[in-house]
């Protein structure tokens, strides 16, 4: 019987060691009192809500500094209907005074970053320019309306009507090449087409075949053509301005009305008389009027 309650014991303990474990381990907990925090700890603990939602500070939040809120020097609040009904010029006066003024804050605030010792002024913000409405940039970009407002115009105007300009000049440059080469392309093409067949060699001594107008045969059967007309200028002219030369009417030889006929003394005062001409005009006249006269 006693051997039979020994193992019976002794596979109790096999069997169920992890609960007398757990219950030892427990024993031995309780003999050690765990300390309780000191009382300065405990009143900074975080106690229970209080009806209030506390929400984690949202990205650039700053809840260590308060950034101070930034008082306008130009656009103040019961002043800004009264800035866009300005004139222009006062307009541009008053930010070419604005820029002065910005231009004196950088310069103190930059002083005061090089030595603050001595420099202890560390500047203020820019103030800011009244605006130009696009309507009047536009004015602006006329040169006679622009010449008369630019003493009282700021530097930053200047320069972006200076970089307009140039930009311009730049696009005018470009298109004026686009056109230069398309000009030489139909020239070129021009060359391609011609029919080299019909090229005959030049002579300079030999007379430019010129096709005489019918208005000079009828004068010369009427009057006698200065030799000043044959010159290859005044040919030229008299061919081109043919329906507007100065004419008369000629005395009819049989009954009837004469030829309309060139009025030579008139023509002659508008392209010159024979003694006009020099020994290089002759040279073409002399050569054209044996044509002429051999027709």
């Amino acid at each position: 019987m006693c051997r039979k309650n020994a193992s019976l014991a002794s596979f109790t303990t096999t069997r169920f060691s992890p609960v007398l474990l757990i219950a030892s381990l427990s024993l031995s907990m309780a003999e050690f009192p765990v300390p309780e925090p000191p009382a300065d700890q405990t009143q900074n603990q975080p106690t229970a809500p209080t009806g209030d939602v506390q929400h984690p500070p949202t990205m650039g939040q700053d809840t260590g500094n308060v950034i101070p809120h930034r008082i306008p020097k130009t656009h103040l609040p019961n002043l800004l209907d009264k800035l866009k009904s300005l004139p222009l010029k006062l307009k541009l006066s008053m930010n070419k005074n604005i820029e002065q003024t910005n231009f004196s804050r950088t310069e103190r605030a930059y002083k005061h970053a090089l030595d603050p010792v001595a420099n202890p002024d560390p500047g203020s913000e820019a103030a800011s320019m009244i605006t130009i409405s696009s309507e009047e940039m536009s004015s602006l970009s006329i040169p006679s309306f622009m010449s008369a407002l630019t003493s009282v115009m700021p530097l930053y105007l200047l320069q972006i009507f200076a970089l307009q300009d140039k930009d311009k000049r730049k696009r005018e440059d470009s298109s004026g090449l686009t056109d230069l080469l398309s000009t030489m392309d139909a020239r070129i093409a021009k060359r391609h087409c011609m029919d080299g067949s019909k090229l005959v060699p030049r002579s300079a001594s030999a007379a430019v075949k010129i096709a005489f107008p019918q208005i000079l045969f009828d004068t010369e059967l009427e009057v006698s053509v200065p030799l000043s007309f044959f010159t290859h200028s005044n040919l030229r002219y008299i061919i081109d301005h043919a329906s507007t030369l100065p004419t008369r009417r000629a005395n009819g030889k049989i009954e009837g009305k004469g030829p309309i006929i060139i009025d030579v003394e008139k023509l002659a005062e508008k392209i010159g008389r024979e003694l006009s001409i020099d020994f290089g005009q002759y040279t073409q006249a002399s050569q054209q009027m044996y044509r002429f006269q051999s027709l």
